[in-house]
């Protein structure tokens, strides 16, 4: 009966699609993310893509795409077995793409292969047969067992459409042989299923037993207990055939308890199909009706559209053999009001034919006349659909072929123009090549300007240093012979003077003069006074000698803080106000000057020197040794230096620096 053969085709097709799929290690927690939405494909759409989402999330965002590729699949898995193509179709083309920008042979084939799904259920199954062989060379180059026994698994369905049971049960055969060989207990169990059911449909129920044993015990050793599921109710088909019916009774509670417990809708409505058509298929039509009647409650709940349509086709069928006309027509109308709702009319001729066979059975001639030449013409429509189909998805593969042989085109100019332009590239690179050279050179050259500019700038900050040293020793030795060498004659004669009594008070006063100008050279050697007197104190000293000795107006205005400058720092500090001091006095000519040391906080202190003097015949921008000891000093203390000269206005210097 067609019923019959499209029920057990469709179940056929759905078992063996899912239960050839990727094989897990249980120990990466992805690999168990990933079983967990294989496992949600097999049921309703919102828990397979919460599963998807979980893997996703685990990966935080950067999912590899061999994973990606992986779920994918499961998607498109998913909505083939609730067989929606289109959405089916839409995930595998996703799943090929993620497995390509990956470079996952095993996944890209996988992926070919659920497409090649697809196209089976409209093209020619020998053109889809080349495709998959071409698959087979690229899965047996790198050992890929798994897809090789999914393209064998493939192949054997093609036939078996086409009414080709002998090389159907052949490609069963060597596709367990290669499960044995290879050890893929998994894929033994289907094409020892797959062959249970083939045997069970030629009508040979105890070889069929024999397989579907061997199932269930594979299923229990490796503890699939979906695999197992579907074993016992292909086992309980062939108890039924033997008419022993209270064990399949007992074995098909456990069936239907399995489906129930793990929300298998589709394959709880399935079960109930088969089982009802081998009750029909033994002539106990009142029972499969029943089991026929479950299953279209549960394709009810669940709104699956094709299946529900196909259930009721297959109801009037049965009505029909039981000659229950009126109960036949009313599922009849039942599946056109459904193909009507849902815009399924794929089915129409099945629709007229068991028209035709009613009327005929009535001796309506006309009517059944009227309804086989429906049949035909449908069937005719539908071929032509088909057809178009095939000639569309041809037109479209046509037109990508004609692009592909424009950019070809478009390549191969593209070669031709850049054979042209070699010339001028090759000349480009050589004129970037000399710029660069002489961009190198002249680089170079300015390095080398600035490292002698630099050279003579030390040549003669050395020289004047050491003119400065042969000064300041003349200075001193000037200072010592002339201050204190003649102040100590002086004393000399007067302690030789016979009234040397008398002129104790003057020795003293001169002995206490001598001692002052020793400090005082002291002092300009070296300010250890610092660390006694601390830096305001010592500034203040500073500024009243100026201001005594060349009558320059001094101010100063010192923070407390100033002396907890540490004593080297404050040292340098000292200098940098000294040189300040002996150019003002020197160069400028200035009336008065200011000195003003402050800080924001206990780390960061500015130093602020200002005179009012005329800098028009100086020359800052060449400055001697004063000007360049300041520069190195504020270096030595990581200080930021600031000089204004304004030829008219005075002299300002700004020194920032940390302690």
């Amino acid at each position: 009966m067609q019923y019959q053969t499209k029920i057990r085709a469709i179940h056929f097709l759905l078992f063996l699609f899912f239960f050839t799929s990727v094989t897990f290690s249980q120990s990466d927690p992805i690999e168990l993310l990933l079983q967990e939405v294989k496992e949600a494909s097999y049921y309703d759409s919102a828990s397979v893509f919460q599963a998807g989402n979980k893997v996703f999330e685990q990966n935080k965002g950067n999912t590899p795409s061999e994973i990606k590729a992986e779920v994918y699949i499961y998607y498109g898995n998913h909505f083939f077995y609730t067989r929606h193509l289109e959405r089916a179709k839409y995930y595998f083309e996703l799943a090929l793409e993620q497995a390509t920008k990956a470079e996952a042979t095993h996944f890209i084939i996988l992926a070919k292969i659920r497409l090649a799904y697809i196209k089976s259920e409209f093209e020619d199954y020998k053109k889809i047969e080349d495709e998959l062989m071409q698959l087979v060379r690229i899965a047996n180059e790198t050992n890929d067992y798994e897809n090789i026994a999914e393209i064998i698994n493939m192949r054997a369905i093609l036939h078996e459409r086409n009414g080709d049971p002998k090389t159907t049960a052949q490609l069963y055969l060597e596709g367990l042989n290669l499960s044995k060989t290879h050890n893929l207990e998994y894929y033994s169990a289907t094409f020892h299923n797959n062959l249970g059911l083939l045997k069970y449909s030629l009508g040979d129920p105890d070889n069929a037993l024999l397989d579907f044993s061997e199932v269930i015990r594979i299923s229990k050793k490796i503890n699939n207990k979906r695999l197992l599921s579907h074993a016992q109710l292909n086992l309980c088909l062939v108890l039924i055939s033997q008419k022993n019916y209270k064990d399949a009774h007992e074995l098909f509670a456990e069936v239907i308890q399995y489906a129930s417990a793990n929300q298998h809708p589709l394959e709880l409505s399935s079960a109930y199909a088969n089982l009802g058509n081998a009750y029909v298929q033994n002539k106990d039509f009142n029972t499969g009706v029943r089991y026929i009647d479950s299953a279209i409650k549960v394709l009810e709940k669940f709104e699956f559209k094709t299946e529900l349509i196909q259930a009721y086709l297959g109801k009037s069928n049965v009505e029909f053999e039981l000659q229950h006309f009126d109960n036949a027509i009313s599922a009849l109308e039942k599946a056109k009001s459904l193909m009507n709702k849902y815009k399924l009319f794929e089915s129409i001729p099945d629709y007229y034919f068991v028209y035709y066979k009613i009327f005929n059975a009535k001796k309506d001639y006309r009517k059944a006349l009227e309804y086989y030449l429906l049949y035909t013409n449908a069937k005719e429509d539908l071929q032509k659909k088909l057809n178009n189909k095939a000639l569309e998805e041809l037109q479209l593969k046509y037109n990508v072929q004609q692009k592909e042989i424009e950019l070809e085109k478009e390549k191969s100019r593209s070669l031709v123009l850049e054979k042209e332009h070699q010339e001028e590239i090759f000349l480009r690179w050589i004129m970037l090549g000399a710029l660069f050279i002489v961009v190198f050179i002249i680089i170079v050259v300015f390095y080398n300007r600035y490292y002698r500019a630099i050279r003579r700038k030390q040549e003669q900050f050395s020289r004047q240093l050491i003119t400065n040293t042969e000064e300041e020793r003349s200075r001193i030795a000037k200072d010592l012979h002339d201050d204190i060498g003649q102040s100590l004659s002086i004393l000399k004669s007067k302690f030789t003077n016979k009234n040397q009594f008398e002129n104790s008070e003057i020795i003293s006063r001169e002995i206490e003069r001598v001692i002052d100008q020793t400090r005082q050279i002291s002092r300009n050697l070296f300010p250890s006074y610092l660390e006694k007197i601390g830096l305001k104190r010592a500034i203040a000293g500073l500024a009243e000698s100026v201001q005594n000795n060349h009558h320059i107006e001094c101010s100063f205005d010192v923070n407390e803080n100033a002396d907890q400058i540490p004593s080297e720092t404050a040292t340098h500090v000292f200098r940098i106000i000294q040189e300040c001091l002996n150019n003002t006095i020197k160069h400028s000519g200035s009336s008065a000057l200011k000195i003003a040391i402050s800080n924001k906080d206990t780390n960061n202190f500015e130093l602020v020197y200002m005179d009012n003097g005329n800098w028009k015949n100086t020359n800052l921008k060449d400055p001697g040794v004063g000007l360049l000891s300041i520069r190195e000093r504020s270096k030595i203390i990581k200080g930021h230096l600031e000089i204004d000269e304004n030829n008219n206005k005075g002299f300002k210097l700004n020194l920032k620096f940390k302690i």
